[in-house]
Order: C-alpha cells, then sequence, then structure tokens
C-alpha cells in the first residue's frame, strides 16, 4: 500500500462516495458517516481512500446520466440541510480538488493521475446496446491527453450489461492503446454483497493495466 495524495480519473456510473460530504468551494471533504469506513464495498471505496490520505484529487467523467444526481444514498454537498445540521469540527475536513464532467468531453486522465474505470461507466445496464457499442468506441478512439502509469478495470456485472466478450475487447483494445500488460485480479466470492446489490456468480474478469511512463499524446476535448 503506502499511496498518498493520489490523483484520480474516474468513469463511472457510480461516484463510489457514500457517506462522504464535499465542500466545493474550499475543495475540502469529510466522512459524515463514521460507520462507512467499518466494511468497504463498491459503494464507498473512494470514501475511505480519501479518508485515509490515499486520495486528494478525484475528477468523474460520465454519461449524462449518473454520477452524483442520479447516485442515490451517494456523496453530499456541505450545502445540504442535513449535512449544516450537523456540521463537523475545522479539524475534520480534509483537502479534496473535487470536480464532475461530461463523458462526451472527456479528453483522458489529467497529468499524473491513475485512471479508475468501472464497466458500468461504458456498458450500464439501463443503455442501450448499440448506444453502448458506441460509446466504448468513442472512448477508444480519442487521443488521452496523459497515459496513466496504472488503470483499474473492473467488471461490476451487477450494474452493467454481462458480456465478457466485450469486456475482454474493451481491456484488450486498451492494453494496445496504452502500450501496457494486464495484471488479472481475483474474484470476489459468490454472493458477496456489492454497496447494496448481491452478486449471483462471481465476477468472471477484472484488470489492472500498467503502462509504462511516456510522454503523454496530444489531444482535445471530444465533441
Amino acid at each position: 500500500m503506502g499511496a498518498r495524495d493520489l490523483r484520480l480519473s474516474q468513469l463511472d456510473v457510480h461516484c463510489d462516495l457514500r457517506g462522504l460530504t464535499i465542500d466545493r468551494t474550499r475543495q475540502l471533504a469529510h466522512v459524515h458517516d463514521p460507520r462507512e469506513l467499518e466494511h468497504v464495498d463498491q459503494g464507498n471505496l473512494l470514501t475511505g481512500a480519501i479518508h485515509a490520505g490515499m486520495v486528494r484529487e478525484r475528477t468523474s467523467a460520465h454519461h449524462p446520466f449518473g454520477g452524483q444526481r442520479d447516485d442515490l444514498g451517494t456523496v453530499r454537498e456541505r450545502t445540504d440541510q442535513r449535512t449544516r445540521l450537523g456540521s463537523p469540527t475545522p479539524d475534520l475536513w480534509q483537502p479534496l480538488a473535487y470536480l464532475e464532467g461530461d463523458l462526451h468531453f472527456w479528453n483522458g486522465p489529467q497529468e499524473g493521475a491513475h485512471l479508475d474505470l468501472d464497466w458500468d461507466g461504458l456498458a450500464c445496464r439501463l443503455y442501450p446496446k448499440d448506444f453502448v457499442r458506441a460509446l466504448q468506441q468513442g472512448v477508444l478512439d480519442r487521443d488521452f491527453r496523459w497515459r496513466p502509469e496504472v488503470v483499474g478495470f473492473i467488471y461490476s456485472d451487477c450494474r452493467s450489461h454481462i458480456d465478457d466478450d466485450a469486456f475482454d475487447n474493451v481491456l484488450d483494445a486498451l492494453r494496445r492503446k496504452l502500450d501496457a500488460t494486464v495484471e488479472r485480479l481475483s474474484p470476489l466470492p459468490p454472493n458477496t454483497p456489492t454497496g447494496g446489490a448481491t452478486l449471483r456468480r462471481p465476477p468472471p474478469l477484472a484488470g489492472c493495466l500498467r503502462a509504462p511512463r511516456k510522454a503523454p499524446s496530444a489531444g482535445g476535448p471530444m465533441p
């Protein structure tokens, strides 16, 4: 472990920040529900990482559906009435640069950032399959302004179109795009609770891409 102050670029329909409150103006965050630190799941994975000082910048890109607006029970704003009633003491706030954007205008991770890619960000089960294929190809075709050293690519099959071949194809395309090697991760055991859902079978695939450090490619926002 030992990771500190990471910059993270996230492609995900969900925020993975349950239990966290943010102050956009001051770029600060704190955990308003300490119970979320007792058990890590898909819904609070980044909450614990931010609390531990592992992540200090989180930039999220997703289709207009998704993110903080549509992810129920997720991250709160400091202006939320529930938060204002229980505002913490100043020493409980931690630095966090927090940004959200439209995936169609995303041109890769920011300089120095790792990429956190969830399959539902490219194949949400609420999206038509034709749209999913176009979304995936659009991300693969664009020039990344920065080649991330590490890409975590997770197959959250409980929230996505279950298509092992499509996941493998995108994983291989990313490997070639980034000139990376793939390290397979062990699947979760069956019936593991994940963010309020239960997996009926373990996710069969998950990958982690590691790319050599090279100069970033040129690129601009996608129309």
